[in-house]
């Protein structure tokens, strides 16, 4: 307990560290005391305050690198035996690859967002299975980068001459916007259906976002819907470029659609899956669970898309397990599944089918 007294003191001398040296020894430390904090098993909170500290240091060392190495961990410049001008690499005072790149990487992520660290650090504190460490908190990071690059490779492979697309799409929102303005009686905030959309298809999607995993993004057989709209807008630039939109038929909430009891045949159901600040980019994107809410918002969600479903109708429900296990969100529906199925890098994406049984039983 008394090494754990030192932690101030650890911070003043990280403050005033000017080499490499004094943050590795630093970095020793604080890992010495993070395993004495674990063999007496103190608090998750103690721990994480020990875990903050070393995210600290690891900060400073990978800033340190990209000060005094600046070119981003590559072999050939400081691993190999390539001169340099001071003819100094990072293998001749002991930092391994691995270790330059964790700490730059750590470094790179505070510096260029700080809210999405933030976030993850939020979500290791309440989760009573893991302690904040420079560890989890860049594996955390990577599971989000993983998932950004996954979506904008489908994106990237729906997209033809993006900048006309994104354009055309633009002005098709607009259009959609005055049709809606014009059906609404005055100072009203009813939502509205366009004309297009005076029928009623056999499938519907009431949490549809950008239609990534729809091969017809305008197949007129489903009710596309969202609570959001978001015009498209064209991010990033070159080979990187993607659009972002939610262009619902229907702007309408999943906990209450004004929809008709026994309506569809199928029912595509995908509501946010993350835990996430109001207004970070991956929730402007994709949604967000509320952490106050989540399990009254999904109860309903289920409960109406089980009424607008027709009896024998079936239910595709997707749901990704990185803040909320697949059986805690299950149990929220009195409905069984029939059969699911994991997908992804880490299995961890399930889709999962039911079917209505009838009013009687058969």
């Amino acid at each position: 307990m008394s090494q754990l007294l030192k932690l101030e003191s650890f911070r003043y001398e990280l403050a005033v560290a000017e080499t490499l040296e004094q943050i590795k020894l630093l970095d020793t430390k604080a890992a010495a005391i993070a395993e004495i904090a674990r063999k007496e098993k103190l608090g998750k909170e103690k721990q994480d305050e020990i875990g903050l500290f070393r995210l600290e240091i690891e900060q400073k060392k990978g800033a340190w690198l990209d000060e005094n190495f600046p070119h981003g961990g590559e072999r050939g410049n400081q691993y190999e035996k390539v001169a340099t001008s001071n003819s100094t690499r990072l293998a001749n005072i002991g930092v391994t690859y691995d270790e330059s790149s964790n700490a730059r990487y750590v470094s790179r992520k505070i510096e260029s967002g700080p809210e999405r660290v933030k976030e993850v650090v939020e979500k290791l504190k309440s989760d009573p299975k893991k302690v904040i460490t420079p560890n989890t908190v860049r594996s955390e990071l990577k599971k989000i980068d993983r998932i950004e690059q996954v979506e904008k490779v489908k994106e990237q492979i729906e997209r033809q001459s993006i900048g006309e697309v994104a354009e055309i799409e633009l002005q098709m929102f607009n259009i959609a916007q005055m049709m809606i303005e014009e059906q609404k009686p005055n100072n009203s905030t009813e939502t509205a259906i366009l004309p297009m959309q005076c029928y009623m298809p056999l499938i519907l999607d009431p949490c549809c976002g950008g239609r990534q995993f729809w091969f017809d993004k305008s197949n007129p057989d489903v009710l596309f819907c969202d609570v959001r709209v978001m015009e498209p807008k064209v991010v990033g630039s070159g080979k990187d470029a993607r659009v972002r939109k939610c262009l619902p038929d229907r702007v309408m909430d999943f906990r209450n659609m004004d929809l008709p009891d026994e309506t569809f045949r199928l029912v595509v159901f995908d509501p946010p899956h993350l835990f996430l600040g109001e207004n970070s980019f991956m929730a402007q994107s994709y949604g967000r669970l509320d952490k106050q809410t989540w399990k009254d918002d999904l109860r309903r969600g289920f409960a109406e898309c089980f009424r607008v479903l027709k009896d024998e109708g079936i239910l595709i429900f997707k749901w990704n397990e990185c803040d909320v296990p697949l059986k805690d969100v299950l149990a929220l529906t009195e409905h069984k599944p029939l059969f699911g199925h994991p997908s992804g890098k880490a299995q961890k994406t399930h889709w999962v089918t039911f079917m209505k049984r009838s009013a009687n039983g058969i």
